[in-house]
């Protein structure tokens, strides 16, 4: 339940391209498909149209579900940059399409 439209506040992050360039924190909706594990535990490599991220997705967040590169997802969360690597997303939660 909750409101759901338009936010109120920074624009929302909406392709993997903007998500690389993107300052910290900055929220993102991202859809396309998680296509591989990523290189530590809980991160993956996530692909859309424009590119590809590495996204740090908790396991307690798959709720028993089972996910395939085939199946395409909705990401929401927000951008985590650090000096030392590229630009990652964290994921607060996600749907399957």
């Amino acid at each position: 339940g909750g409101f759901k439209g338009p936010a109120h506040g920074p624009a929302v992050v909406d392709s993997v391209a903007k998500a690389l360039k993107a300052n910290d924190d900055s929220p993102c909706v991202l859809v396309g498909n998680i296509i591989a594990s990523g290189p530590e535990r809980e991160h993956y490599i996530f692909k859309d149209s424009t590119g590809q991220i590495v996204i740090e997705l908790d396991d307690d967040l798959f709720a028993g579900r089972t996910v395939t590169p085939e199946n395409k997802v909705r990401l929401y969360g927000e951008v985590d940059t650090k000096t030392s690597r590229p630009s990652e997303v964290d994921v607060e939660w996600f749907e399957v399409l």
